[in-house]
């Protein structure tokens, strides 16, 4: 796997521009809130959301929902799994800074790569991640996943 962050590629992709207008329409400019989440305009992407929530003992991310579509593109579901356990420590450990830092900085991280998932085809993948407030509070990652299997 590859992947650049803050990629342009993502932040000009029509899907992803999509998703950021519906995100903006919905929440007027304000960091996600996970009832807007389940909003009829948000739903309908929700196959190609993961929100992943962070676990101060073990300093990691932990999944809490994979959208069928990611399940499929990447031949494996993550739901109930922490970014370790899910890609290589040399990625892990890049994903589980940068989610902080979308906490923390309240900002969206725009992702790139390619990806060969087990026993398929090399895949495109466009990724916004930006933060998620439940209960009041900002502990979590919320991201859309676009795959483009047109390579």
């Amino acid at each position: 796997m590859s992947f650049e962050i803050n990629s342009e590629k993502t932040k000009q992709h029509p899907v992803i521009i999509d998703f950021l207008e519906t995100v903006d329409q919905v929440t007027r400019g304000e960091v996600l809130k996970f009832e807007q989440v389940q909003s009829k305009e948000l739903f309908k992407y929700s196959n190609s959301l993961m929100i992943a929530e962070f676990d101060f003992e073990k300093d990691d991310f932990k999944f809490r929902f994979c959208g069928s579509n990611i399940t499929e593109y990447y031949a494996m579901n993550i739901t109930g799994k922490y970014i370790s356990e899910t890609t290589d420590e040399k990625f892990s450990v890049h994903f589980i800074q940068n989610y902080k830092d979308i906490m923390r900085e309240k900002k969206n991280i725009f992702y790139y790569g390619t990806l060969q998932p087990r026993g398929k085809d090399y895949i495109d993948w466009y990724q916004v991640s930006m933060p998620l407030e439940r209960n009041g509070k900002v502990n979590e990652v919320i991201s859309f996943v676009f795959v483009d299997l047109q390579i």
